[in-house]
């Protein structure tokens, strides 16, 4: 539990939903007191949050003594990082030097810990050097981290680095710094959007954005002007509890949660791209209605990102040594029955038909290979078949899209959002899901069920 909710707090950072984290950060607080880094990340959640004053509240309380509460084990250095986050935050320049104090032993580490790693202990270093108003000092740990989060592979932090960088040639503003801070912003950004980096993307795109207008990176954007009253300035599509809020065209309602809604908005929130069933079924996981207490790991969020099958029943190697066991056997039950010992030759056959019976239950016809559990056929056939039910009981109608609608895009194997054809013309018969009748009146062999 304890090393879930760190890894979570470090996904809920990267997607934009750590507001979500702050029940259980601050329930840890209580659970484990004698565990400082549960502090460290309810001060760096409420600097996340952009709440001032409770994360300076937290950060004095860590403070006193020049941190000594940290203590110096597996949790110091990702203790003292997310500080270093806090303290940049705050602009707290005092605790930002005492912090670059008790990092500077670990320069050219990598925070590493059994929950989680966070990237060069020198990008620490850099922002806290930073915050203290040391540039010339920032620039060098910020370059050492760069090159350090590149050449291990740390993409997430790289970027992140970068962002770091651009903060301060944009506060140096020498020449050539802000054509440098764009260039390093770019390539921040496109990274955090190929890694799914959902609040960290949004934020360096904003700052590039005014970067490319000639404004600061770091100055806030003007906030648009806010919507009438009582109307809705786009679709919604969401879930609040136990319900769904949809409107759209003007039309608003709710509706009872169920798997089908899960499904849709897991497609909404991917216009245009295709889905292979198992990733909705997947998907529509978490979903439960009325059904058993969720585990621990779905409330906070966690759920298996793919359904995968267990593979063929057999694989080749075995398939191999139950086939040489059967010669054997074969040989066996001859001398058996050559030596009259029908005891012998009853265990021979006996074998012999269970081995046999294996080789039947793994594979088909042709010699196909069978699938052990196959999720795939399960999802194939279920699939369809709750994405129907929202509508029933609703007593409500949503107008079509003019753009867009959900459908199968091949039939019963995947699903995605696809613009809408234009409408047959009448008497034209649908032949897509049709089958072509059997060449020259042949059966169709039945499929040969498994048997168990």
């Amino acid at each position: 539990m304890v090393f879930s909710r760190v890894q979570l707090f470090a996904l809920r950072s990267e997607d934009g939903r750590l507001a979500e984290m702050e029940p259980a950060i601050r329930r840890s607080v209580e659970e484990f007191p004698t565990r400082p880094l549960f502090r460290c990340l309810l001060a760096r959640l409420l600097a996340e949050l952009g709440d001032q004053d409770g994360a300076r509240s937290v950060l004095e309380e860590l403070a006193a003594d020049r941190f000594a509460i940290i203590p110096a084990n597996n949790d110091l250095l990702l203790s003292l990082s997310h500080l270093a986050e806090v303290a940049w935050f705050l602009r707290d320049a005092d605790r930002a030097a005492v912090l670059h104090r008790l990092l500077l032993p670990y320069r050219g580490l990598v925070v590493d810990t059994l929950e989680s790693s966070t990237g060069a202990v020198d990008r620490y270093l850099g922002l806290a050097a930073l915050t203290a108003g040391d540039l010339q000092a920032a620039e060098r740990h910020l370059q050492d981290a760069l090159d350090l989060n590149a050449r291990i592979g740390a993409r997430p932090w790289t970027a992140r680095t970068q962002a770091d960088l651009t903060r301060l040639l944009v506060a140096r503003d020498q020449p050539g710094d802000r054509e440098r801070a764009a260039g390093l912003l770019a390539a921040a950004h496109g990274t955090a959007r190929r890694l799914g980096m959902t609040a960290f993307a949004e934020r360096a795109g904003e700052d590039l954005a005014r970067a490319r207008g000639n404004g600061h990176p770091g100055q806030a954007p003007r906030p648009a002007p806010p919507a009438a009253e009582g109307t809705a300035s786009w679709p919604v599509f969401r879930r609040e509890g136990e319900y769904w809020s949809i409107a759209f065209a003007g039309e608003a309602f709710r509706l009872k949660d169920v798997k089908g809604l899960h499904y849709l908005a897991h497609l909404l929130r991917h216009p245009g791209r295709e889905f292979h069933v198992l990733d909705l079924a997947a998907a529509g996981q978490a979903a439960s209605a009325g059904g058993a207490r969720p585990s621990p790991a779905r409330e906070d969020g966690l759920h298996q990102g793919r359904l995968s099958g267990t593979g063929p029943i057999l694989d080749q190697q075995a398939k191999a040594a139950y086939r040489a066991r059967l010669r054997e056997l074969e040989e066996e039950l001859a001398e058996a029955t050559s030596w009259a010992d029908p005891v012998r030759a009853a265990k021979a056959r006996q074998e012999m038909q269970f081995l046999a019976d294996e080789l039947a239950a793994a594979v088909g016809l042709g010699g196909r290979d069978r699938a052990a559990g196959s999720p795939a056929e399960r999802a194939r056939v279920a699939s369809p078949r709750p994405s129907r039910s929202p509508s029933h009981g609703s007593g409500r109608t949503l107008p079509p899209s003019p753009a867009t609608s959900t459908r199968p895009s091949t039939p019963a194997r995947s699903a995605a959002t696809r613009p809408i054809r234009e409408p047959r013309s009448p008497g034209t018969p649908d032949r897509r899901n049709q089958l072509p009748p059997p060449a020259g009146g042949t059966n169709v062999p039945r499929p040969v069920t498994p048997p168990g």
